[in-house]
């Protein structure tokens, strides 16, 4: 018998419903981890775990080109489309809609920047005719690229580093191959009879790391270039990896998972086994989709205390001296390494002493946190503030060119 658990379950009740986009501007950063579910789609912080949802749009697989576009096969509207959101503008755009009645479901994205997705066939019963598909990134040209016959439910895709494409077949229960070169399809690992193979991707070095979705356990294991499978981690029953659906890869070589149930994102030390999970079902709903944000870097956040040791901020615009900041060292940040020269708070720049040359700033702890921060005065009547104004912007630039933004309270007051 045929078994369709993922593509029945999975597949939740399509219809009409208002959709919203969040923009989150230049907040993104390489590392962020973005998942997609029936729920919508999320960013995740890799350091902090803050969730910030970007669209309430159901979503299955879900990837990130090399400009930062989000691209992603959508779950929630009838028929199953491409679609590319934009973080900066919270933009949401179909670059193609695929034949009424068919499920497509997982995505990656080709060294040419064309869209390779799986489709598990009729949405009535996902198996054979499956195929996997190309469509260039403007949504002008798809082409079928296989269709094969052993295709049961093909939902993976991951593109290997010589161009090789991996697809993950959960109801043939095999990871196959296929090669552009020749059109050939081959079965390059089976998991039967007891796995269920959901999303792969490869690493850095090449290392093809594939989950499982299975009630009975599920986990994470690595397939070598024979075909050998080793289990990395093992799920629990009905618990934490039972049900993994997507799987990517940080570039400290950590394995996220999507999970669909109980829901959550997990990290897998890929030596020890060990998981973390980094949000809940609770957070970011059911998943089946995860990838890795590697897109241009927006600013990178940082922490800032204007006039440190004092509250409120208190600034008088008529003042002609200075104003103090402090840029605040921390575990992931060298407060040292910030230009002075790119620093400006809120139009400001920081003042020069000596012959002119210098730019008057320091280094102390100013929080006692033991780490390093960088107090630096900025010239109060080159601010571009108002009465009523209420938060003052800090944004520079470190040595190596990573932008950087901060804010903090002001509190302006009369002359």
């Amino acid at each position: 018998m045929k078994r369709t658990v993922l593509g029945l379950v999975l597949s939740l009740v399509l219809g009409t419903a208002s959709f919203v986009q969040e923009a989150v501007g230049g907040s993104l950063k390489p590392g962020d981890i973005v998942v997609a579910g029936p729920g919508g789609l999320y960013v995740i912080d890799p350091v902090t775990n803050a969730v910030t949802m970007l669209s309430n749009l159901g979503m299955r697989g879900v990837a990130v080109d090399d400009a930062g576009t989000i691209v992603a096969v959508t779950e929630s509207t009838e028929p199953s489309s491409i679609v590319r959101f934009d973080p900066e503008t919270g933009s949401l755009a179909t670059v193609l809609s695929f034949p009424t009645g068919t499920v497509a479901w997982g995505i990656a994205i080709d060294p040419d920047g064309n869209y390779l997705v799986t489709n598990v066939g009729p949405i009535c019963c996902p198996g054979p005719p499956g195929s996997l598909d190309r469509v260039d990134s403007a949504g002008s040209t798809a082409e079928t690229l296989t269709a094969d016959t052993r295709f049961m439910e093909p939902v993976g895709v991951a593109v290997e580093p010589g161009g090789t494409i991996l697809i993950a077949d959960y109801n043939a229960r095999t990871l196959f191959r296929w090669d552009p070169a020749t059109g050939e399809l081959s079965g390059l690992a089976t998991f039967f009879p007891s796995g269920s193979p959901s999303g792969v991707t490869v690493t850095s070095a090449g290392e093809i790391i594939v989950v499982d979705f299975s009630d009975a356990q599920g986990g994470v294991y690595r397939v070598d270039a024979s075909g050998t499978v080793t289990a990395l981690a093992a799920g629990e029953n009905r618990g934490m990896l039972a049900q993994s659906t997507s799987v990517a890869i940080e570039e400290s070589g950590g394995i996220l998972v999507a999970d669909f149930y109980p829901g959550a994102v997990i990290r897998v030390d890929p030596v020890t086994g060990e998981q973390a999970v980094l949000a809940t079902e609770e957070q970011v709903g059911r998943l089946l989709g995860i990838a890795i944000f590697k897109g241009p870097a927006g600013p990178m956040p940082m922490t800032i205390d204007i006039k440190p040791g004092s509250y409120p901020n208190s600034i008088n615009l008529s003042s002609a001296g200075v104003v103090p900041v402090a840029i605040l060292g921390s575990a992931t940040l060298d407060a040292t390494q910030v230009d002075p020269a790119s620093v400006t708070l809120a139009g400001a720049r920081i003042r020069l002493i000596g012959k002119g040359d210098k730019y008057s700033c320091n280094a102390e702890d100013v929080n006692a946190d033991s780490f390093v921060d960088l107090v630096c005065h900025v010239v109060t009547a080159q601010f571009m503030i108002e009465p009523g104004d209420s938060i003052a912007v800090l944004e520079a630039q470190t040595f190596d060119g990573q932008a950087m933004r901060g804010e903090d309270s002001i509190d302006i007051v009369p002359d």
